[in-house]
């Protein structure tokens, strides 16, 4: 995976083709929710088959891909054999939080 917002070890590691603007601001940690391995799962694949929609939640996070349909990630995903699903979390979080803390360093 080459997700240019997040290192690549980690968009390898979560299989991440792409971010939302939602996850940005997201730590995944300890986030029942909308954590990694987290009860919401938001599927893109809008013909995917109900039973499999709604299976989702409790579906091994690893067995996902996280993307975003504008970026043609749909065929990514049904070449990989996984459904996609929009990532709601920051993999990079502690990255992002750094660079963020450094920029503003930086100004003053």
């Amino acid at each position: 995976m080459d997700c240019p917002f997040i290192m690549r070890d980690l968009a390898s590691r979560f299989h991440v083709a792409g971010i939302s603007h939602v996850a940005l601001p997201v730590d995944g940690r300890n986030n029942p929710h909308y954590g990694h391995g987290g009860t919401y799962r938001y599927t893109l694949d809008y013909k995917l088959a109900a039973d499999r929609r709604r299976a989702l939640p409790e579906a091994n996070p690893d067995g996902l891909l996280y993307g975003e349909t504008p970026v043609n990630h749909m065929a990514l995903a049904k070449s990989l054999g996984r459904p996609l699903c929009r990532l709601t979390y920051n993999p990079d979080f502690d990255g992002m939080a750094t660079a963020m803390t450094d920029f503003v360093a930086g100004l003053e």
